[in-house]
């Protein structure tokens, strides 16, 4: 009983990471219905850029922080207006594939630049163990979990109350009529390439913190994010964290139990698992809103 406490507990704090990462991939797509395949490599390359600054040009953890986010703010507004607009009005997957490009090219500046070295941010979440009975709950963990929590209840908030989040929502449901009403279109998917350029920052120096900085940070992208959207709903930030639980949870329980068996290596699998079962039954995901054409 113990083991399957622990697991479930490991579960969770993992899946929020994932469910961080998520989120990214949602504001985007809810208001301009654009796959981001680049978001891996942006919070990977904005976590190298962190230790860049902070190895490199000597400045405090919080001020590389701030810095970066500035500058992954400008990063998002760039993309926006030089890789996505001009192809406004042409077909939805070639704006997918761009991003696809575009994640190639930030990891091959990356890799060019730093040579692919893995590298370790200074701590600055808490350490150590919380320990009840046999079981042992990570403080850096926990510290991870509630922070996703409260980012997804803020962006929550900014998504239903304020008037860019509606003026969001309202793109996302028709971009010609929502135009006609006065609200900039542009200027409504520029904002939500900055939100995600913001998150992919916080989800790349929270991945970090646990698995230090290295190029495979690009993977999360492809192999969490995406099938964790996949499974919670495109559209839906509520199930981008249930998702995010899921696939923590199943990583988990097959890690501590599967693995054992197959010699290891089963973990890695089971997003991509979950997310096939899922588009068998469910295409739209468990929260995904099902869209019905008149014909």
């Amino acid at each position: 009983m113990d083991k399957i406490i622990s697991l479930i507990i490991l579960g969770v704090m993992v899946g929020g990471i994932y469910s961080l990462i998520a989120l990214g991939f949602v504001f985007i797509y809810k208001s301009s219905k654009i796959l981001n395949l680049a978001h891996g490599q942006f919070l990977m390359f904005f976590a190298y850029v962190t230790y860049t600054l902070i190895s490199q040009a000597h400045l405090p953890f919080v001020a590389a922080v701030i810095i970066v986010l500035v500058l992954s703010a400008l990063v998002g507004v760039f993309v926006e207006r030089f890789t996505i607009r001009p192809l406004m009005g042409q077909s939805i997957l070639a704006t997918i594939i761009m991003t696809f490009a575009l994640g190639f090219i930030v990891e091959g500046i990356v890799i060019l630049i730093s040579k692919g070295y893995y590298a370790s941010l200074p701590a600055f979440l808490p350490t150590g163990m919380w320990k009840l009975g046999a079981i042992n709950i990570s403080h850096q963990y926990l510290a991870i979990l509630v922070l996703t929590l409260l980012l997804f209840a803020a962006c929550m908030w900014f998504y239903q109350g304020s008037r860019a989040g509606l003026a969001m929502r309202a793109v996302a449901e028709d971009h010609i009529t929502t135009a006609s009403t006065g609200i900039s279109v542009a200027q409504t998917f520029r904002l939500s390439w900055v939100i995600a350029c913001l998150l992919a920052v916080i989800s790349g120096l929270l991945l970090s913190s646990l698995y230090d900085v290295h190029i495979d940070l690009a993977g999360y992208g492809i192999a969490k994010g995406l099938p964790v959207i996949l499974l919670g709903g495109l559209e839906s930030m509520g199930g981008a964290l249930v998702g995010g639980l899921i696939v923590g949870l199943a990583e988990m329980f097959g890690a501590g139990y599967i693995d054992p068996l197959v010699g290891g290596g089963f973990r890695e699998v089971v997003p991509f698992i979950l997310m096939v079962l899922i588009l068998m039954v469910k295409p739209y995901g468990i929260f995904g809103l099902v869209k019905i054409e008149r014909v």
